[in-house]
This record gives C-alpha cells, structure tokens and sequence, in this order.
C-alpha cells in the first residue's frame, strides 16, 4: 500500500474525522435549512468549524431563510454525532479530503451491502451495486486489478453476493 493510502486509511479511521466527512447534502435538514447550508458548508467538518473561524450564531441566523428553528436544527444534527458549532477540530479538513471522502462512502456502501440495506431491489441490482462500491474505494486510492479489490475487501462484496445467489434474492433487514 502507498504511503498516501495508509495516510488516508489513518485519517478515516479517526472517528472524529469520520463523523466530520459526512457531507451536508447527507442529511435530512427541513427545507430551508437545506436550501441554505450547501451554500455554507459543504462537509459536517466545514459546518463545525464555521462559528470558530467565520461566523458566530447570531451571523448563521442572520442569513436569510436561516433563523432559530434552522439553527437548533443543525445543533441537533450536530449533537446527534457529538459534534458542536465551534468544537476544536485540529485534524480537520484531512490532508486528500475528497480521497477520504470517497473511502467513507465505499465504507458505508459496502456495510449498507453487508446488512441488507443497499439501495436494492432485486438480485441482478447487485452487479452495479458493487461497481459502484469499487469505484468509490478505487476513488479513495485502492488498486483495482482486473474489476477485484484487495482482500478482504473483495471477500466481503463477494459473500454478499453468494449468500442472495443462494438464497435466490437479496435479504432487506
């Protein structure tokens, strides 16, 4: 492995930076919320940071369609992750942010794959279902040989799969 895999492989493992790359986008904010905070943020690390270094609460609330009901909103999200406005966040953003990003994101669709929680609905939905997670992870640096990531990698993927062919279908838990 690289030394810039092993460095974004460190990065994602730290949970606190784990938490600080789910995107904005991600989660279900009321309508105006979400209509504001792409515009300000567009990772949690970003939204977290922002009352430390660029705007305080009575600026969020300041922003037109952001007011008190928008901003409780965000403090829940945040809290639900025990994340806060203005927390100190040394490690934020990670050095390679997009490739930690995409190693995020190929680690919960591959986890979503395993619990039966993918975005699938029938067994032949499984193919790209697993492109897609390969591509996220080849995103993140992995090496992709011949369509097959690295073990254990392609074991996991590869299981999911066996167990719905087995079984005729793909089980949702």
């Amino acid at each position: 492995m690289s030394e810039k895999l092993n460095d974004i492989i460190a990065a994602v493992d730290d949970p606190l930076i784990y938490k600080l790359l789910e995107k904005c986008e991600d989660v279900f904010f009321d309508k105006r919320t979400m209509d504001r905070i792409p515009a300000i943020a567009e990772f949690f690390g970003e939204l977290v940071q922002l009352s430390l270094v660029q705007l305080s609460e009575d600026d969020l609330r300041s922003l037109k369609d952001f007011g008190k009901k928008s901003l409780e909103g965000v403090k829940r999200e945040l809290a639900d992750r025990d994340l806060s406005l203005g927390m100190e966040t040394p490690k934020w953003p990670p050095k390679n942010l997009p490739e930690c990003y995409e190693l995020r994101e190929a680690r919960e669709a591959l986890t979503r794959l395993e619990r039966g929680r993918a975005p699938i609905s029938q067994l032949a939905d499984i193919f790209p279902y697993e492109a897609y997670i390969r591509d996220r992870f080849a995103k993140a640096g992995y090496e992709v040989n011949e369509g097959r990531l690295p073990e254990p990698l392609e074991s996991r993927i590869v299981a999911v799969r066996a167990r719905a062919m087995v079984l005729g279908k793909y089980e949702r838990h």
